[in-house]
């Protein structure tokens, strides 16, 4: 068991605090726009007049948490106009940062508190946060000492230096989302308070104190920072949504731009109190808390360049956009780019991510074929210019090897950067195995949490094709197949859903040329929650790709227990497996896949095994196994990183 203290945080703990805010908070406007501004944000905080104070949790001379709390005034109007130069050219320097809609809502905040008046000093909103209350800033915790008491352990502790210092109360301001982080502060006696403040996307939550009425010996003299004990400082306007075993912000502000900043850099070394500006940390007491082993090393930082959907409804997340949410969630810190719409914006962010992201310890860059191999050519280039990071080149889309074939000269030059080039298929490795590339397999994966499977016994003639509308993904075959089943099944009808690539109108036209209109809807882009109703509804589902490699969406109908009818055409026979779970039929054979759409509404046992194998397939594409190899992969890369 290792023992872990709870003391006042000092000077030198700084860049220590700063890493445990990288992990905390990955998502913070400040943090992206780097740790000089991140520095200046929590020299404010520190060596404000208010009341603050720092506390650390430390295992040996390892920072493993901290918390920050206290009576804040006005410290954020302070940051932001002393400065607003520095801001506005980082932020122009990061137009990542002003594009999203946090961003945007920070600068909005930003601008606002410089139109105020010069002489105003007090807190900007003191109706949102209660009186005599003790404010929560941040607290943040190590992720491999979640669930061990720690966070708990400075908490109580804070409480005890909230009470000494006459506080009523506590509050804290939490993202209700967050539900492992919200029932953390519920089980701890927290409550919500209904404030002003309160919205649906940050609630305040509140703890009665039992004051003492008396100075403790636990804080020694009740001396605040820069400020006589009489003069009462207001909690501060700051906040940060919640994470599990973090948390940021005493005030009430929806989306303030200043709290949640992932760390300061090592250079930020700012003043932690104007009585004690010594490296010696300054004993709170002796809290010490029994926890298990504490991991050294860190986990790799992860950084993922491609084109992502974001927060977009026009497009569904992309592969490697998959596999980063996933590693998030599981802890990791991760960094994407970008989900810019326009190309060209969206490259310049891609460029400006690959140059600033100095800390990432592995970058994987998403590969496609023509236009876009432009991006994994800039990247991975602009990567070989930090000698300690890992450049991954992560192949898509069955066109790749014909491409490579085309600009075989251009294909090698950027595989020739990779330290390592995976693939989500033996189709594509074996299609660069052959150039000498030795090339790994991880499979493409979905979060099977997402899909509600349903075990089906006997087929409806409902048919479901779910492609892009464009060449490639051959929409004409689907109308023709389903002209051929209504002749045996008069009732058989196709959804056709997914985005418009230019053969949208002229499908519909053809739809009403073979006397289909009644039988055929056209769904446009499907959402999520469209998605799931479309694959309850359906029981078979049609592939009739000329390209392709391992499409996602035929793994997510195998996910919801829909057959999969395909044609065998690049990487669909390795992902597939004919009368095991789907039937496979040549490229643009409409006989064939008719044949097979009719023999399986005709023998319901056949369907039925064949579903269950669908299934079964969609489970080898879950997280766990498809995780298993990814930290395998990163282990071989960084061996000296955490991969836990």
């Amino acid at each position: 068991m290792t023992e872990v203290v709870v003391r006042r945080l000092a000077p030198a703990d700084l860049p220590d605090v700063a890493e445990l805010h990288r992990q905390a908070f990955p998502r913070s406007v400040l943090g992206a726009l780097g740790s000089e501004v991140v520095g200046r944000y929590y020299r404010t905080q520190l060596s404000d007049r208010d009341c603050v104070v720092g506390l650390g949790a430390v295992d040996g001379d390892q920072l493993v948490g901290y918390l920050i709390g206290g009576r804040f005034r006005g410290s954020t109007m302070r940051f932001v106009r002393d400065n607003a130069g520095l801001l506005v050219r980082r932020s122009f320097r990061r137009p990542s940062v002003l594009i999203q809609r946090r961003g945007l809502r920070a600068a909005g905040h930003g601008v606002r508190l410089l139109a105020r008046r010069a002489g105003t000093a007090t807190a900007e909103r003191p109706d949102r946060v209660p009186s005599d209350s003790f404010g929560v800033l941040a607290v943040a915790v190590a992720p491999q000492l979640h669930r061990r008491g720690v966070g708990t352990a400075l908490l109580a502790e804070a409480e005890e230096v909230a009470r000494t210092r006459g506080c009523e109360r506590m509050h804290l301001t939490i993202n209700p989302t967050d539900r492992e982080a919200l029932d953390f502060y519920l089980g701890l006696g927290w409550r919500r308070l209904g404030r002003p403040g309160d919205t649906p996307s940050a609630w305040l939550l509140g703890r009665e104190l039992e004051t003492t009425g008396q100075e403790g010996e636990r804080m020694g003299p009740r001396t605040c920072v820069g400020v006589d004990v009489e003069e009462r400082a207001r909690p501060s306007e700051q906040h940060a949504s919640a994470r599990p075993a973090t948390h940021a912000g005493p005030g009430a502000r929806p989306d303030p731009p200043t709290l949640q900043a992932p760390g300061l850099g090592r250079a930020a070394r700012g003043v932690v109190s104007s009585e004690d500006r010594s490296d010696v940390p300054q004993p709170v007491s002796r809290r010490e808390v029994l926890v298990g082993p504490v991991s050294s090393p860190p986990r790799p930082v992860l950084g993922f360049i491609g084109i992502h959907a974001g927060r977009r409804s026009d497009r569904p997340p992309g592969q490697d956009e998959t596999v980063a949410m996933l590693f998030e969630r599981d802890g990791y810190r991760v960094l994407q780019a970008s989900a810019v719409k326009a190309p060209w914006l969206r490259t310049l962010d891609q460029v400006l991510a690959v140059l600033t992201w100095w800390r990432v310890d592995v970058m994987v860059i998403a590969v496609f074929s023509w236009r876009s191999f432009w991006i994994a050519d800039i990247a991975s280039g602009l990567s070989r210019l930090f000698p300690r990071r890992r450049v991954v080149l992560f192949l898509h889309g069955g066109e790749l090897p014909s491409f490579a074939e085309a600009r075989a000269r251009w294909v090698r030059r950027v595989f020739d950067r990779a330290d390592r080039i995976l693939a989500p298929s033996s189709y594509l490795a074996d299609a660069f195995t052959r150039w000498g590339y030795d090339v790994g397999v991880v499979s493409n994966v979905i979060p099977l949490e997402g899909y509600r499977y349903r075990r089906r016994e006997v087929a409806r003639p409902s048919l479901l094709w779910m492609r892009a509308f464009h060449e490639n993904y051959n929409p004409f075959m689907a109308l023709a197949v389903l002209a051929r089943v209504i002749e045996a099944e008069p009732d058989a009808t196709l959804t056709m859903a997914g985005a418009d690539h230019g053969l949208l109108h002229e499908t519909q036209q053809r739809a009403r040329s073979l006397g289909l209109a009644d039988h055929v809807s056209f769904a446009g882009y499907l959402d999520a929650a469209g998605k799931a109703a479309a694959f309850a509804d359906h029981d078979i589902f049609l592939n009739t790709n000329i390209v392709d490699n391992t499409p996602i969406t035929v793994i997510e109908a195998a996910a919801s227990g829909l057959v999969p009818v395909a044609t065998r055409v690049g990487g669909i026979p390795v992902l597939l497996t004919d009368d095991v779970d789907s039937r496979l039929v040549g490229a643009g054979d409409v006989e064939a896949m008719a044949g097979a759409v009719l023999a399986l509404l005709d023998d319901p046992p056949a369907f039925s095994r064949l579903s269950d194998g669908a299934r079964r397939l969609a489970e080898g594409c879950g997280w766990d196994p498809v995780r298993q190899r990814w930290v395998e992969e990163l282990r071989a890369l960084v061996p000296d990183l955490h991969h836990g």
